[in-house]
Protein backbone atom coordinates (compact mmCIF):
# COMPACT_ATOMS: atom_id res chain seq x y z
CA UNK A 1 0.00 0.00 0.00
CA UNK A 2 2.90 2.39 1.07
CA UNK A 3 4.93 1.74 -1.89
CA UNK A 4 2.58 2.83 -4.59
CA UNK A 5 2.19 5.81 -2.56
CA UNK A 6 5.43 6.50 -2.96
CA UNK A 7 5.61 5.96 -6.92
CA UNK A 8 2.51 7.89 -6.93
CA UNK A 9 4.28 10.86 -4.93
CA UNK A 10 7.36 10.60 -6.90
CA UNK A 11 5.72 11.02 -10.01
CA UNK A 12 4.13 14.45 -9.03
CA UNK A 13 7.27 15.20 -7.78
CA UNK A 14 9.35 15.18 -10.78
CA UNK A 15 6.04 16.45 -12.52
CA UNK A 16 7.31 19.76 -10.82
CA UNK A 17 11.09 19.26 -11.10
CA UNK A 18 13.55 16.45 -12.52
CA UNK A 19 15.63 17.18 -9.80
CA UNK A 20 12.59 16.33 -7.15
CA UNK A 21 13.53 12.72 -7.69
CA UNK A 22 12.47 10.71 -4.78
CA UNK A 23 13.48 7.00 -3.68
CA UNK A 24 12.20 4.65 -0.55
CA UNK A 25 14.94 4.86 1.75
CA UNK A 26 15.94 5.88 4.91
CA UNK A 27 18.69 8.77 6.38
CA UNK A 28 21.88 8.01 7.44
CA UNK A 29 24.77 10.91 8.37
CA UNK A 30 25.25 11.39 4.73
CA UNK A 31 22.06 13.26 3.95
CA UNK A 32 20.55 16.54 5.36
CA UNK A 33 17.95 14.82 7.69
CA UNK A 34 16.42 15.85 11.26
CA UNK A 35 16.31 12.06 12.43
CA UNK A 36 20.39 12.12 12.03
CA UNK A 37 21.48 15.34 12.00
CA UNK A 38 24.85 16.07 10.62
CA UNK A 39 25.39 19.86 11.08
CA UNK A 40 28.47 19.88 9.41
CA UNK A 41 26.46 19.13 6.10
CA UNK A 42 24.59 21.92 6.44
CA UNK A 43 27.71 24.33 7.15
CA UNK A 44 29.12 22.79 3.73
CA UNK A 45 26.47 24.07 2.21
CA UNK A 46 26.43 27.66 3.09
CA UNK A 47 30.52 27.95 2.57
CA UNK A 48 29.64 26.56 -0.70
CA UNK A 49 27.68 29.47 -1.74
CA UNK A 50 29.89 32.09 -0.04
CA UNK A 51 32.64 30.99 -1.69
CA UNK A 52 31.25 30.68 -5.40
CA UNK A 53 29.57 34.43 -4.56
CA UNK A 54 31.59 36.26 -2.48
CA UNK A 55 30.43 39.66 -3.81
CA UNK A 56 26.62 38.75 -2.37
CA UNK A 57 27.15 38.95 1.13
CA UNK A 58 26.23 37.09 3.95
CA UNK A 59 21.93 37.98 2.84
CA UNK A 60 22.65 35.87 -0.30
CA UNK A 61 24.16 33.05 1.63
CA UNK A 62 21.99 32.63 4.11
CA UNK A 63 18.83 32.94 1.77
CA UNK A 64 20.25 30.48 -0.70
CA UNK A 65 21.12 27.82 1.83
CA UNK A 66 17.67 28.29 3.16
CA UNK A 67 15.44 27.62 0.31
CA UNK A 68 17.43 25.09 -0.54
CA UNK A 69 16.74 22.98 2.42
CA UNK A 70 13.47 23.83 2.60
CA UNK A 71 12.18 23.31 -1.18
CA UNK A 72 11.45 19.76 -1.46
CA UNK A 73 9.78 19.33 1.70
CA UNK A 74 7.44 22.10 1.05
CA UNK A 75 6.60 20.64 -2.59
CA UNK A 76 6.23 17.39 -1.22
CA UNK A 77 3.67 18.34 1.82
CA UNK A 78 2.38 20.10 -1.48
CA UNK A 79 1.69 16.79 -3.64
CA UNK A 80 0.72 14.98 -0.49
CA UNK A 81 -2.33 17.01 0.40
CA UNK A 82 -3.72 18.23 -3.34
CA UNK A 83 -2.50 15.22 -5.54
CA UNK A 84 -2.34 11.54 -3.53
CA UNK A 85 -4.55 12.98 -0.53
CA UNK A 86 -2.37 11.43 2.07
CA UNK A 87 0.47 12.91 3.86
CA UNK A 88 4.20 10.81 3.68
CA UNK A 89 6.35 11.03 7.33
CA UNK A 90 7.71 13.86 5.72
CA UNK A 91 10.16 14.92 8.88
CA UNK A 92 11.46 11.25 8.11
CA UNK A 93 12.90 12.98 4.50
CA UNK A 94 16.75 12.29 3.94
CA UNK A 95 17.66 14.76 1.30
CA UNK A 96 20.81 14.24 -1.05
CA UNK A 97 23.68 17.41 -0.92
CA UNK A 98 26.16 17.86 -3.41
CA UNK A 99 28.37 20.84 -4.58
CA UNK A 100 25.76 23.57 -3.14
CA UNK A 101 22.61 21.95 -4.28
CA UNK A 102 19.88 19.88 -2.44
CA UNK A 103 18.16 17.69 -4.79
CA UNK A 104 16.98 14.64 -4.16
CA UNK A 105 15.29 12.68 -1.45
CA UNK A 106 14.52 9.29 0.67
CA UNK A 107 11.47 8.74 2.01
CA UNK A 108 10.17 5.48 4.18
CA UNK A 109 7.62 4.05 6.54
CA UNK A 110 3.85 3.08 6.54
CA UNK A 111 3.21 5.71 8.77
CA UNK A 112 0.71 8.14 5.84
CA UNK A 113 -1.86 10.42 7.56
CA UNK A 114 -4.97 10.82 5.10
CA UNK A 115 -8.30 12.48 6.43
CA UNK A 116 -10.15 15.83 5.59
CA UNK A 117 -8.46 18.67 3.70
CA UNK A 118 -7.89 20.76 6.32
CA UNK A 119 -6.76 17.63 8.43
CA UNK A 120 -3.80 16.89 6.21
CA UNK A 121 -2.95 20.29 6.38
CA UNK A 122 -2.57 20.69 9.71
CA UNK A 123 -1.15 17.60 10.07
CA UNK A 124 1.74 18.06 6.78
CA UNK A 125 2.40 21.58 8.16
CA UNK A 126 2.72 20.00 11.93
CA UNK A 127 5.64 17.31 10.06
CA UNK A 128 6.88 20.90 8.95
CA UNK A 129 7.32 22.87 11.35
CA UNK A 130 8.97 20.13 13.27
CA UNK A 131 11.72 19.38 10.35
CA UNK A 132 12.09 22.79 9.37
CA UNK A 133 12.71 23.62 12.93
CA UNK A 134 15.25 21.11 13.52
CA UNK A 135 17.00 21.87 9.81
CA UNK A 136 17.42 25.79 11.40
CA UNK A 137 18.66 24.17 14.72
CA UNK A 138 21.46 22.19 13.08
CA UNK A 139 22.19 25.27 10.75
CA UNK A 140 22.44 27.56 13.46
CA UNK A 141 25.35 25.46 15.34
CA UNK A 142 27.63 27.12 12.42
CA UNK A 143 25.35 30.20 11.09
CA UNK A 144 22.82 32.10 12.37
CA UNK A 145 19.45 31.61 10.68
CA UNK A 146 17.10 34.04 12.15
CA UNK A 147 12.73 33.43 11.76
CA UNK A 148 12.81 37.01 10.68
CA UNK A 149 14.38 35.38 7.30
CA UNK A 150 13.54 31.70 7.37
CA UNK A 151 9.34 32.21 7.93
CA UNK A 152 8.85 34.88 5.45
CA UNK A 153 10.49 32.64 2.99
CA UNK A 154 8.40 29.77 4.31
CA UNK A 155 5.41 32.01 3.89
CA UNK A 156 5.98 33.21 -0.02
CA UNK A 157 7.23 29.63 -1.01
CA UNK A 158 3.24 28.59 0.27
CA UNK A 159 1.36 31.27 -1.44
CA UNK A 160 3.38 30.71 -4.40
CA UNK A 161 2.74 27.17 -4.55
CA UNK A 162 -1.01 27.38 -4.11
CA UNK A 163 -1.17 30.05 -7.01
CA UNK A 164 0.39 27.39 -9.38
CA UNK A 165 -0.90 24.24 -7.14
CA UNK A 166 -3.12 23.55 -11.11
CA UNK A 167 -0.11 23.90 -12.84
CA UNK A 168 2.75 22.31 -10.99
CA UNK A 169 0.59 19.10 -10.54
CA UNK A 170 -0.14 19.04 -13.93
CA UNK A 171 -4.09 18.89 -13.73
CA UNK A 172 -6.65 19.97 -16.12
CA UNK A 173 -9.46 21.84 -15.13
CA UNK A 174 -12.22 18.82 -12.82
CA UNK A 175 -9.89 16.76 -12.54
CA UNK A 176 -10.64 14.63 -9.73
CA UNK A 177 -7.41 14.44 -8.50
CA UNK A 178 -7.62 18.42 -8.03
CA UNK A 179 -9.48 20.21 -5.26
CA UNK A 180 -13.19 20.47 -4.87
CA UNK A 181 -15.20 23.39 -6.75
CA UNK A 182 -15.61 25.18 -3.33
CA UNK A 183 -11.71 25.46 -3.36
CA UNK A 184 -10.84 28.82 -2.00
CA UNK A 185 -7.57 29.88 -2.24
CA UNK A 186 -7.07 32.67 -0.14
CA UNK A 187 -9.16 30.43 2.66
CA UNK A 188 -6.32 27.56 1.89
CA UNK A 189 -4.02 30.05 2.74
CA UNK A 190 -4.72 30.93 5.75
CA UNK A 191 -4.73 27.36 7.22
CA UNK A 192 -1.34 26.53 5.62
CA UNK A 193 0.09 30.03 7.72
CA UNK A 194 -1.98 29.70 10.54
CA UNK A 195 -0.67 25.90 10.70
CA UNK A 196 2.91 26.79 10.37
CA UNK A 197 3.19 30.33 12.24
CA UNK A 198 3.75 32.14 9.41
CA UNK A 199 3.24 35.40 8.98
CA UNK A 200 -0.68 36.61 7.52
CA UNK A 201 0.71 39.54 5.87
CA UNK A 202 1.96 38.04 3.07
CA UNK A 203 -2.01 37.42 2.03
CA UNK A 204 -1.22 40.99 0.73
CA UNK A 205 0.66 39.72 -2.14
CA UNK A 206 -2.47 37.84 -3.35
CA UNK A 207 -4.43 39.30 -5.95
CA UNK A 208 -7.15 37.99 -8.51
CA UNK A 209 -7.66 38.94 -11.83
CA UNK A 210 -11.40 40.64 -12.46
CA UNK A 211 -11.15 39.81 -16.41
CA UNK A 212 -10.13 35.77 -15.72
CA UNK A 213 -10.12 35.20 -12.14
CA UNK A 214 -6.81 34.22 -12.18
CA UNK A 215 -4.95 34.47 -9.38
CA UNK A 216 -2.09 35.83 -9.19
CA UNK A 217 1.21 36.49 -6.09
CA UNK A 218 3.77 38.72 -5.70
CA UNK A 219 6.74 38.00 -3.37
CA UNK A 220 7.21 40.05 0.01
CA UNK A 221 10.38 38.40 0.53
CA UNK A 222 13.82 38.50 -1.32
CA UNK A 223 15.52 35.34 -2.53
CA UNK A 224 18.49 38.20 -2.58
CA UNK A 225 19.70 36.50 -6.09
CA UNK A 226 20.31 40.38 -7.55
CA UNK A 227 23.61 40.51 -5.19
CA UNK A 228 25.41 38.21 -7.07
CA UNK A 229 27.95 39.72 -10.01
CA UNK A 230 25.78 37.94 -12.61
CA UNK A 231 22.33 38.71 -10.55
CA UNK A 232 19.37 40.33 -11.62
CA UNK A 233 15.71 41.08 -9.96
CA UNK A 234 13.38 38.15 -10.43
CA UNK A 235 10.40 39.14 -12.42
CA UNK A 236 8.27 38.27 -8.88
CA UNK A 237 10.84 40.52 -6.38
CA UNK A 238 9.09 42.76 -4.09
CA UNK A 239 12.13 45.14 -4.82
CA UNK A 240 11.04 45.45 -8.76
Amino acid sequence: MAIAKYKQLFQYAEQISPSLKGRIGIADHQHISAAHGNPELLNALYQYWKEAHPEAGNPYWLTRSWTMLAWQPVYIAFIGVYAIRSIPPIYDIAQDYKEGLVAGYHLSGENWFSGTEEEMIKYACTQLAMLLDQLQSQFNQYNRLRPGLTKPLIADAILQALVHRQALLNMPSGNQADASTSYDLVYQAKLWLSHLDLPMRHLEGLSQSTETGEWQFKRLSCCMHYRRDDGSLCDNCPRS
